[in-house]
């Protein structure tokens, strides 16, 4: 028994052993098909003793000599389906079946590697943001350190004037009393002195205002101080998360493209 012989007789069985529901199975020698079985969906105009068509598969295939394996659109079957024939001795063998699942698998597998490079892509981007949102965190919390050192610069100097506001009050007092003591000779000294003691006792009520205000500026510059730290905290762990995410994300993309890689070589 020759290879196409063999071939023929065992057609029946060959559904079962390849597990599809829509194949068709075929022979022929070099003239005519010797028998054609369809199963499932398969809408084929051809029986056995059909002569062969010229430009058809058997015909290509017995010209060249050659395997062919090929896809065919529904156009051709009424399904998509994959033809594979091959040259034997007298004739040519082959076999036809469905890929919808296999083309459905690789349409969808397309789709998800679309939509898992966009959402890899959108991970990058909220990554790469979210660590300038960082360096601009850290930019404000440099800002807020200069100003903390300027603010504690302006407590010495307030605290230098209010030094100064006090000394000048003990001097306009002495003066006061050494003119008290001078009598008549020194009345004029006195409305000096008076002026001098109006003028230290306004100049402490507006250190004292000055210190009121800057308690409040502190009170609100350590909050905000809390507030920036705590930004610049959340900050970072965020930073940290969407790198770890867009890297997740990418492994996920490039296990998508094998997955379809497999698909379209099941196919």
């Amino acid at each position: 028994m020759d290879i196409l012989e063999a071939f023929v007789a065992v057609a029946k069985v060959l559904p079962q052993l390849l597990e599809k529901d829509d194949v068709a199975i075929w022979a022929t020698n070099r003239e005519k098909f010797l028998i054609f079985d369809r199963y499932g969906r398969f809408k084929i105009p051809i029986q056995a003793g059909d002569a062969l068509t010229p430009g058809g598969t058997p015909d290509v295939v017995l010209k060249q000599g050659v395997k062919i394996s090929r896809n065919v659109p529904p156009e051709v079957y009424g399904i998509v389906c994959k033809t594979v024939a091959l040259p034997v001795d007298g004739g040519v063998v082959g076999l036809s079946y469905s890929i919808e699942t296999e083309e459905e698998l690789q349409g969808a597998m397309g789709r998800l590697l679309k939509e898992a490079e966009a959402i890899s892509g959108s991970s990058h981007t909220i990554a790469s943001k979210a660590s300038e949102m960082t360096d601009f965190m850290e930019s404000v919390q440099g800002v807020l350190d200069d100003t903390r050192r300027q603010l504690e610069e302006i407590d010495r100097i307030r605290e230098f004037v209010d030094d100064v506001a006090e000394n000048f009050r003990y001097i306009s007092l002495n003066a006061l009393i050494e003119a008290h003591r001078v009598g008549e000779h020194g009345r004029g000294f006195a409305v000096v002195a008076k002026e001098m003691q109006g003028l230290s006792d306004e100049t402490r009520k507006s250190i004292g205002r000055i210190r009121i205000n800057l308690q409040s500026i502190h009170s609100f510059f350590e909050r905000l101080e809390t507030l920036v730290g705590e930004a610049n905290e959340n900050l970072r762990e965020q930073s940290t998360s969407s790198k770890e995410i867009a890297s997740n994300l990418q492994g996920i993309t490039d296990s998508v493209r094998e997955i379809g890689k497999l698909a379209h070589q099941l196919a």
